[in-house]
């Protein structure tokens, strides 16, 4: 797959400036989200299918993230797994691996 070019932004730094550094870091989202939404589903897919196991799991991982990031009750449920104290609530990784091959 070719993809096209793009400069990175370049910002001039001044020692006494505290605006440039959130400026540069403003730019380079900029150029990044520019990069990534240049590629198309499918060319994305063609570049997922090339990574290793273990970096589609991190895709797959970032996906479910993005998905459920906006989701008020699914973050109130994490919020409250993760402050949860009590052992008898957790799962043993045998019994998560038994579980997480169920479905």
């Amino acid at each position: 797959m070719v993809l096209e070019s793009k400069p990175f932004p370049v910002v001039p730094m001044h020692r006494d400036s505290f605006i440039l550094p959130i400026l540069f870091s403003a730019l380079a989202i900029s150029w990044i989200a520019d990069y990534i939404y240049s590629m198309s589903v499918e060319e994305l897919k063609k570049e997922i299918v090339g990574l290793s196991t273990r970096e589609q799991a991190e895709v797959s991982a970032f996906l479910f993230h993005l998905r459920h990031a906006s989701e008020f009750d699914y973050q109130a449920a994490i919020q409250r797994r993760l402050e949860d104290k009590d052992p008898s609530h957790w799962l043993t990784p045998d019994e998560f691996e038994r579980r997480l091959g169920q479905n």
